[in-house]
């Protein structure tokens, strides 16, 4: 491999589709922290960086804790995933 499709760890080009969702995930960062830039320009660029991650992950948890738990565990099995937080 030439490294053209390095991802931050070696398994992320294992399987096709957990390459595709990490670079969805880093290209939404990316949009993040330039919009985020646009809003506080004199932001350097660590607090940016941190900020727009924040916001990431707090999607990526969004998505897995309100689509992908309910489908796999069912409502009654994420009834109370809600009082853990």
């Amino acid at each position: 491999m030439n490294g053209a499709f390095k991802a931050g760890e070696d398994r992320a080009l294992e399987n096709p589709a957990l390459g595709t969702i990490h670079t969805a995930f880093v290209r939404e960062h990316d949009r993040i922290a330039a919009e985020i830039h646009q809003l506080f320009p004199t932001w350097n660029d660590q607090k940016v960086f941190q900020n727009a991650r924040r916001i990431v992950t707090a999607e990526y948890a969004n998505i897995v804790f309100g689509e992908m738990l309910p489908l796999i565990l069912g409502t009654v099995g994420t009834a109370h995933i809600g009082d853990i937080f």
